[in-house]
């Protein structure tokens, strides 16, 4: 998890974990980072690398290296002469298994600047630009979410809960993040009330 403390050492640390899950073991992987987790301007940079050339120049040392991919000596073997180091077959299955989703919103006031500074987000991504939710979505979000504390609710007014929700929604506006973190907030205040 990652928190405002999260740093850079605790970042690559868990990137080395891992390449080694996808370079070593051959895991597939899916390593999803939305924009908010982006703590330091560091951590994308990093992640441009890994697009680019599946590889963080600096991230393993060379005895490291030489530890990680000792066990691949002989799968390489078995494959010819497609690849001429031990390090360029581990990078190779780093790309067959790892994939990395990013999930940035465009109204955050960096996202430009980012893309701008991150070549590979444009050259190495599949951009899926995601729009506002239908009216039927926003009705879901808030039923499955409060499902719970409404099933224990006893006040009639729950019942236009939802459609004061959507309203409030279609009214201000906001990301579909905003309005499921809307939503949560809600949850978290009405269950510490009903406590009290």
């Amino acid at each position: 998890s990652v928190t405002m403390n999260y740093s850079l050492k605790q970042f690559k640390t868990d990137l080395k974990q891992l390449l080694v899950r996808c370079g070593v073991e051959g895991e597939k992987v899916l390593y999803f980072v939305e924009d908010h987790q982006l703590v330091n301007p560091a951590f994308l940079e990093i992640i441009n690398s890994l697009l680019s050339g599946a590889e963080v120049p600096g991230l393993f040392t060379n005895e490291e290296l030489d530890g990680l991919c000792a066990p691949l000596r002989e799968e390489m073997a078995t494959m010819g002469f497609e690849h001429k180091s031990l390090f360029s077959f581990f990078t190779s299955r780093v790309k067959q298994n790892l994939h990395v989703a990013l999930s940035m919103d465009p109204g955050n006031e960096a996202f430009a600047m980012r893309c701008e500074a991150n070549p590979a987000l444009y050259n190495r991504c599949s951009i899926q630009w995601m729009d506002a939710w239908s009216k039927e979505g926003l009705i879901q979000v808030p039923e499955m979410m409060l499902k719970e504390v409404m099933d224990t609710s006893e006040e009639d007014s729950d019942e236009h809960l939802v459609e004061q929700m959507v309203e409030l929604q279609e009214m201000v506006g906001g990301t579909p993040r905003q309005y499921v973190a809307f939503v949560e907030m809600y949850r978290k205040i009405f269950v510490a009330k009903r406590g009290e």
